[in-house]
């Protein structure tokens, strides 16, 4: 495994707090609520519900999307462990595991994924894109609840 994990920690931190290079909608985030709590992803679905409306360029979106769904990623894994120990992999390495990730084409929702080790493979990037586009009805709350609760009840 490479440095994926801290990569993409790193990318769920600059969700938060990065002010060289701030996420887009920043202006419209209060930090404090994203504290790496499972509530605060509660917060994280009104955020990315309000996000919809802005006008963002292709590479604006990606940045959202990216350090957005490290962050759900992240997320996840706080609230799996000790029962799973999820595994970040990078679109080239989960595709050398998974069938259904070689079939996907590489783009902002695909170019990370979360693996449990065995046979899982979730898309917390992909989550926030359907999200985007489908609204609500895409919670990344539940989302990961619905991940953690699965992880645990495998054991």
């Amino acid at each position: 495994m490479d440095n994926s994990n801290e990569a993409l920690s790193d990318l769920a931190t600059m969700f938060v707090n990065y002010p060289e290079n701030p996420t887009p909608g920043h202006h419209l985030v209060d930090k404090s609520r994203l504290d790496f709590t499972p509530d605060s992803l509660s917060y994280l679905d009104d955020h990315i519900e309000e996000m919809r409306s802005q006008k963002l360029s292709d590479d604006q979106w990606n940045v959202f999307i990216l350090r957005s769904g490290a962050y759900v990623g992240e997320m996840i894994r706080r609230m799996s462990q000790p029962d799973t120990n999820w595994q970040w992999m990078s679109y080239e390495q989960a595709s050398l595991v998974s069938d259904m990730v070689r079939q996907a084409d590489k783009n902002i929702s695909t170019v990370a994924v979360l693996w449990d080790g065995a046979d899982g493979l979730i898309f917390p990037l992909g989550k926030i894109t359907k999200f985007i586009e489908n609204g609500r009805e895409d919670s990344v709350h539940f989302y990961a609840h619905v991940i953690s609760k699965l992880a645990s009840s495998d054991e």
